[in-house]
């Protein structure tokens, strides 16, 4: 199984980013050829990438990678780390009324990276889910300190 690298993956999802601010922007529908031809250079840079670079995989670099991956999404999205479970949960709550806690929110996207696993393998889903597993123990640990 190969994979990108974490620096790789970080270019893939800027790109993909940016290509759906342009596309928001500029009213373009997915059908569209400037879309169709951004899916497809993704996709070869995709491909290139994970056949020449293979990187052995191993408990330790999926675990070093999910960490990697966390750092650089919280640099992106969240402040300066990846923490937006209670948002998502206070957001997901308003619309549905069905209470959730931070941490059933993270075990919700270990679920799902499992149910992705199951019908096609990507090691994605794999580290991912390391990564959520992780932040569900943080949030644990959280919630048992007393209040300040």
């Amino acid at each position: 199984m190969s994979s990108l690298s974490p620096e790789d993956r970080i270019k893939v999802e800027e790109l993909i980013y940016e290509l759906h601010g342009w596309a928001s922007a500029n009213k373009a529908a997915p059908s569209s050829d400037c879309m169709t031809e951004a899916a497809y250079a993704l996709a070869k840079l995709v491909t290139n990438r994970a056949v020449r670079d293979p990187e052995p995989v191993s408990p330790k670099s999926v675990l070093q990678t999910a960490q990697e991956i966390i750092d650089e999404r919280g640099k992106r999205r969240d402040n300066g780390q990846e923490r937006s479970m209670q948002r998502i949960v206070r957001v997901f709550e308003a619309l549905t009324d069905h209470k959730m806690t931070e941490v059933e929110g993270w075990l919700f996207m270990v679920v799902l990276k499992l149910c992705r696993e199951r019908t096609g393998s990507d090691l994605d889903n794999w580290i991912d889910g390391a990564a959520y597993m992780g932040l569900a123990a943080e949030a644990v640990e959280r919630a048992k300190a007393p209040s300040a």
